[in-house]
C-alpha cells in the first residue's frame, strides 16, 4: 500500500457515454477510465454502471482488488471454465411512477435458469423481464443465474429509482 490501479471500461456494451465507478472503499468516479489509489489494506469489490441515455448495464468484480501492508498474498485462482457471472441492464433506471423497467440478462457462462428479485417483493424467472414499479423509492435488484454446474448472482443496491 498504497496501490494505484488503472480501470478500463473498454468492454462496456452499447457505446456508453456515462460511467459510475464504485471502488469498494467508499469512493466513486464518473470518468470512463479512472485511476484510483487504495490507501488502506483490504480486499475491495469494484462496480461499474455504464449508460448511454437509452439503456445501462452493471458489472461487478467481487473481491477484485487486494491491498496488502507487507507481503503480497497469493493470487486468486483463475476461474474454472464453465463458471458463470451474472450481469444485467435496466432501462430506464429512473422515472416517475408508474415506471416500467425493462431488464435484460447479460450474464456470461451460458445460464439456463434466471431469478430476478425486483426489490419490491416481486420476482420473475424469465431470462429478460419487464417490471412495473408503482411506488416511489429506491429499489435494489438482484439477478441470480445458474448453468449446469455453477451459479452466480449480482445485487445492485439502488438499481432503480422511482419518483
Amino acid at each position: 500500500m498504497p496501490l494505484t490501479v488503472s480501470f478500463s471500461s473498454k468492454q462496456s456494451l452499447g457505446s456508453p457515454n456515462s460511467w459510475y465507478w464504485q471502488f469498494g472503499d467508499g469512493t466513486t468516479n464518473t470518468t470512463q477510465n479512472p485511476v484510483h489509489t487504495y490507501e488502506t489494506p483490504g480486499t475491495y469489490t469494484v462496480t461499474l454502471r455504464a449508460t448511454n441515455g437509452m439503456t445501462g448495464g452493471y458489472a461487478l468484480w467481487n473481491n477484485y482488488i487486494t491491498v496488502a501492508n507487507g507481503p503480497v498474498p497469493e493470487p486468486t485462482r483463475t476461474p474454472v471454465p464453465g463458471t458463470i457471472m451474472a450481469q444485467f441492464s435496466a432501462y430506464p433506471a429512473s422515472g416517475n411512477a408508474p415506471l416500467t423497467v425493462d431488464f435484460r440478462d447479460l450474464s456470461a457462462g451460458n445460464p439456463v435458469s434466471w431469478n430476478w428479485d425486483f426489490g419490491d417483493g416481486t420476482q420473475s424467472k424469465m431470462q429478460n423481464s419487464s417490471h412495473i414499479y408503482t411506488t416511489a423509492g429506491s429499489y435494489p435488484v438482484t439477478l441470480s443465474v445458474t448453468n449446469a454446474n455453477y451459479g452466480g448472482s449480482l445485487n445492485i443496491p439502488h438499481a432503480v429509482t422511482v419518483t
